[in-house]
């Protein structure tokens, strides 16, 4: 009797340890897949945040162009304006958005640009307006986002005589 019982002691006892020894396994695995799942959505948000300062850079740009060179946004609101200027305008648009130097962090960060198409209509007879659809990419380690964004744009006859001078 004293036999039995120690044999059920025993078979209770590893029966315990092995449940336990698989629960810890479960929770240590458990564990790795949502640090995991965490450092995939950092990573993405990262790439998020990429492409929205990419395209808060082409806002801002597009703005200084409003008041800087009204003559080229008037250009490219022309109707006399061919494809193939415009085609140049967009890459030296492109070219002059300067994407981030490189940082410290291993992982590489940076951001592409490319612009789809651009709009141009003509609002009235005092006034034009730019549209430029713009397309960026946003590259975080090997996680990559997409935003697209239109940006409008107003120019006025008096901002280009105050440049020019007419």
């Amino acid at each position: 009797m004293s036999n039995d019982k120690t044999l059920i002691l025993v078979m209770f006892t590893a029966l315990l340890i092995s449940g336990l020894l698989l629960y810890i396994l479960f929770i240590a695995s458990h564990k790795r897949n949502i640090y995991t799942s965490f450092a995939s959505m950092l990573e993405e948000k990262k790439a998020y945040f990429m492409a929205k300062s990419a395209i808060e850079h082409a806002e801002l740009k597009f703005n200084h162009m409003q008041e800087a060179y009204p003559e080229n946004l008037r250009l490219l609101a022309s109707p006399r304006t061919t494809s193939s200027t415009l085609k140049k305008l967009e890459e030296i648009y492109i070219k002059d958005l300067i994407p981030p130097r490189k940082g410290f962090s291993p992982e590489e960060a940076l951001y592409n640009y490319s612009v789809e198409h651009a709009k141009f209509l003509e609002a009235s007879e005092k006034k034009s307006s730019v549209t430029l659809q713009i397309r960026v990419t946003g590259l975080y380690s090997d996680k990559a986002f997409t935003l697209s964004r239109t940006i409008p744009q107003e120019i006025s006859d008096e901002s280009l005589e105050n440049i020019t001078g007419e």
